[in-house]
């Protein structure tokens, strides 16, 4: 997990796909950001 909060904006979730970087969440929880690519 790199990230917990923010928002689903396309500009940020384009941003985010292009850097290997999804969101995961569930409805009334906060959004936690991961990424598949080895730090």
């Amino acid at each position: 997990m790199l990230a917990v909060g923010g928002d689903l904006k396309v500009d940020r979730l384009l941003l985010a796909y292009n850097n290997g970087i999804f969101p995961w969440y569930n409805d009334g929880e906060p959004i936690c950001w991961w990424s598949q690519i080895p730090e």
